[in-house]
């Protein structure tokens, strides 16, 4: 029984740090800019880089 707990324990410390990793990632890909100035003007950034 008390090497279940501690298994528990385990998951839920590595769990703990995947969603944390999760989130921050997210979040990054939120605040990312979305749009570059170029000579032609305000574009996508998806439109420079294709």
């Amino acid at each position: 029984m008390l090497a279940e707990q501690s298994f528990y324990s385990e998951m839920e410390k590595y769990l703990s740090c995947l969603l944390y990793e999760l989130i921050k990632y997210f979040a990054a890909e939120m605040i990312a800019p979305r749009w570059i100035r170029t000579a032609d003007g305000v574009k996508f950034i998806d439109e420079v880089t294709a």
